[in-house]
């Protein structure tokens, strides 16, 4: 990075056990930029997440991190109050550079006066970067991180697998990972289970509350739903015939599901809807199915069997050194804008 920055200071409202999908971004930027020799530090946010910026607390803690570079990662996505309290931090901070972290957008955002606009607006997608780029000075999209040694092919095979995670091996497996929410499209998942053609499980995010309702609907339909934090979540992956992905709502998780590449990774082939910037990423493969939510159901069936170490290799060059060098380079003003 020819530019000079000594350290960088993340803040987010977002704590808590990395099973969600903007903790565990955080966690691989800051191990990111820490892995090509940067000085860097995470500063989370205390109190009411509205409010948290604009505390005078957060003020003395953002200051006395000392930064040039701030890159501020909301809580909320994109959102016209996150510009504001993006404003706030750099006002505190005072740092050389600033960046906004996009993974997420709601779908109406004013930006704020000209001079309160963030430098820098990394976005998870071309698509949101279309969407939204007239909310800062520059802007730029960067490449997901894909932990490929946790997220790997599996050494034992899938029914071994279940064995050992205590589950029923007399068919096949689907899997989802994610929150129990009705913006998450869970329905086909409900649907496959009915079919008694798949045992089907959802490990469900500690990070939010289950909506009223959700959780009793799955678990009528024959669903096994788990929601606790499971350290050896790759397992689960690994254990699954196919991963299924339904959510339409663009609201329902962040632009590219860090789910689906942890599934591929570790070879599981994937039946998603063609959600956010999946699209973009990815062509439509045996292993790699996209549907409209509808036809999930009867695509996930068509799928299993179908070998999926493709899946793997689509998302290697998806690492830690390569979102390091986007990141420089767009810092250096060497990406289009």
């Amino acid at each position: 990075m020819r530019i000079n920055i000594e350290k960088t200071l993340f803040v987010t409202e977002l704590s808590g056990n990395g099973d969600e999908g903007m903790r565990n971004w955080i966690k691989m930027a800051d191990r990111a930029l820490s892995g090509a020799g940067h000085q860097t530090e995470i500063l989370r946010l205390e109190g009411n997440p509205r409010w948290a910026s604009f505390y005078p607390r957060t003020r003395r803690a953002v200051q006395n991190a000392a930064a040039s570079l701030l890159i501020y990662v909301p809580y909320s996505g994109l959102t016209s109050k996150a510009l504001l309290r993006h404003a706030a931090l750099r006002n505190a901070a005072k740092p050389d550079h600033d960046v906004l972290v996009t993974l997420q957008a709601a779908p109406f955002v004013r930006g704020p006066f000209p001079m309160a606009a963030p430098t820098l607006v990394a976005f998870a997608s071309e698509r949101l970067r279309d969407a939204h780029r007239a909310i800062g000075r520059r802007s730029c999209v960067l490449p997901p991180i894909v932990d490929h040694v946790l997220f790997c092919l599996p050494v034992d095979s899938r029914p071994r697998i279940r064995e050992e995670l205590g589950l029923s091996n007399d068919k096949p497996m689907a899997l989802h990972v994610g929150h129990l929410r009705r913006s998450r499209g869970l329905e086909p998942l409900a649907d496959l289970a009915r079919s008694g053609a798949v045992n089907v499980v959802i490990i469900a995010s500690t990070s939010t509350e289950p909506e009223t309702g959700v959780v009793e609907r799955l678990r009528e339909a024959g669903v096994l739903v788990k929601r606790e934090f499971l350290p050896h979540i790759e397992r689960w992956y690994q254990a699954a015939d196919v991963y299924v992905f339904p959510v339409v709502d663009l609201q329902g998780s962040i632009e590219i599901p860090l789910t689906v590449l942890e599934a591929m990774a570790c070879g599981t082939p994937v039946v998603t809807t063609p959600f956010g910037g999946l699209t973009s990423l990815f062509a439509s493969t045996e292993s790699m199915r996209f549907a409209p939510a509808v036809q999930l159901a009867g695509e996930t069936l068509q799928t299993i069997g179908v070998e999926g170490s493709a899946n793997r290799q689509a998302v290697i060059a998806m690492d830690e050194a390569a979102f390091a060098v986007a990141l420089e380079r767009a810092m250096d003003g060497q990406l289009p804008s």
